[in-house]
């Protein structure tokens, strides 16, 4: 897969990524030439002199003529670097790259081409990406969802890269991810990205089998659903929304019945999960730039934050007696995930957090607890293992080559008899940004034989929204995805005084 193409400030030659490095080609087709190795996003400098690039750690440039490579940012998570027209700095978000299936908190910063103490630009709650410079270098221009969708915002700096005045909307509703501004900065390119995803129920066959076709909607709005929970009674429905702007959790009834929303404020919220006993939801949100587990009553009421700190904690799961949470957590800057557990030592109180399992770097970090609460199953290396929830070895339940090839990216585990776990499509990898969060299939893992058997799959005209998903002894609920796009110009002009 080919992506992300640069042209050279000549136009003479044309750089793009492949195979996660970076290749340069002649502008009119050849032979292409291997540029970097383990590089990904990357911006020439305006005299075409040198190349800032992502890397696993952070941000680097190279020097053409030399090949020599310096870091300039150190951080996992840096991306989309670009260069001002003086080539004296450089912009960058940093984050979770947000793609189709998954929405992430983004900072936008500005550091100096050698490197050194970035400059933040935008905050850490909402998406901020694709930094560019206006041609006067006075502006810097980046989308970011703070008005609810995601638009462009022009902030005035100055020769350091320092905000000097107040931001600028340049666009309303826009809901872009991409945007690339001409040189002379008179037009600007931009992508429209509509991502509408709703749940879906589909019945599960006496022979544990389910069917796309027999599956039923559950809800039908213009909206984005990430992560949904059935309620234990089988009467409740939970799930995340930006069906009112920024994502929200939110409650329904599954004999029909409008949604009730149950948290309302500028974070996102996401993930829900019941309680076993239906009392209470877990949830994540990212009020301070990272994802923080909050669980709250189930009308709404009553938050307590649960996890704190500079680690990235989310996908959390109830243990089977209410006292104890597992979930996936990832430090600051890093691409590794971990499954930790925490325990209840009070109504509003939690142990600090422990961990189950080693960091894994090949896995999106999915958990699931055994319905008697003994052992805690999780994505790690592609496949799925289980350590005792006490603590003791670890012993593997599937690997990647048993689930066809295919990383596993989500777990449930209702049935003492079977492990349901929802796979990425073949390509997939989880530590770079190809093809978003979406799953191909959710397969079931027969407990104690370890038999794995593709239950449900994804096609052409039933895509399924993220790796998300609930079951219970009768239903598999999952999001499917319709995704809309296009690509516009428009013209930039500067405002009278």
């Amino acid at each position: 897969m080919q992506s992300d193409p640069r042209f050279t400030p000549d136009g003479n030659r044309l750089s793009f990524v492949a195979d996660g490095a970076i290749y340069i080609v002649p502008a009119l087709g050849g032979t292409p030439r291997r540029l970097v190795d383990d590089g990904d996003s990357h911006a020439w400098s305006p005299d075409g002199n040198e190349l800032a690039f992502e890397r696993r750690d952070g941000l680097w440039v190279r020097q053409m003529a030399t090949g020599a490579e310096r870091q300039v940012v150190q951080n996992a998570n840096a991306h989309s670097p670009a260069w001002s027209p003086d080539g004296r700095l450089i912009a960058y978000a940093e984050g979770l790259r947000p793609v189709m299936g998954n929405v992430s908190t983004n900072v936008v910063w500005i550091t100096r081409r050698e490197g050194g103490t970035p400059v933040r630009i935008s905050d850490s709650t909402r998406t901020s990406v694709s930094p560019v410079f206006a041609a006067d270098g006075r502006s810097l221009l980046f989308v970011s969802s703070e008005g609810g969708a995601r638009d462009v915002n022009q902030q005035p700096i100055d020769r350091d890269g320092h905000p000097t005045g107040k931001r600028t909307l340049l666009t309303a509703g826009l809901s872009s991810f991409k945007i690339s501004l001409s040189k002379d900065g008179t037009r600007l390119a931009y992508d429209i990205v509509r991502n509408f995803a709703n749940i879906w129920a589909a019945p599960i066959k006496p022979d544990g089998s389910a069917a796309m076709a027999d599956a039923r909607q559950i809800t039908r709005e213009n909206q984005h659903v990430e992560a949904m929970s059935v309620s234990h009674d089988g009467k409740w429905i939970a799930y995340d929304s930006d069906r009112g702007g920024n994502f929200d959790i939110y409650k329904m009834r599954l004999d029909g019945g409008e949604p009730i929303q149950l948290t309302n404020g500028a974070p996102n919220e996401f993930h829900p999960d019941w309680s076993p006993d239906d009392r209470a939801i877990s949830f994540h949100s990212q009020r301070d730039g990272v994802r923080h587990i909050y669980s709250m009553n189930a009308d709404g009421s009553g938050e307590t934050q649960i996890t704190s700190g500079m680690t990235q904690d989310f996908n959390r799961v109830w243990s089977p007696d209410g006292r104890s949470l597992s979930f996936a957590s990832q430090a600051v800057g890093s691409r590794e995930f971990q499954a930790h557990v925490v325990r209840k030592v009070s109504d509003r109180a939690w142990s600090p957090p422990t961990a189950l399992a080693p960091p894994d770097s090949a896995g999106i970090g999915a958990v699931a607890w055994s319905p008697d609460g003994a052992m805690v199953a999780y994505s790690l290396d592609g496949g799925v293992w289980a350590t005792p929830s006490a603590g003791g070895e670890r012993r593997l339940l599937a690997s990647m080559a048993d689930l066809g090839g295919t990383p596993a990216v989500g777990l449930a585990w209702h049935d003492p008899a079977k492990i349901y776990v929802a796979t990425a499509p073949i390509g997939f990898s989880p530590t770079g940004r190809r093809d978003g969060l979406r799953m191909a299939k959710i397969a079931v893992i027969a407990m104690p034989s370890r038999r794995v058997r593709t239950i449900i799959e994804g096609d052409s005209t039933h895509r399924f929204g993220r790796e998300d998903f609930a079951a219970n002894a009768t239903h598999l609920y999952f999001t499917l995805a319709a995704w809309e796009s296009d690509v516009g110009v428009m013209a930039l002009t500067k405002r009278r005084p």
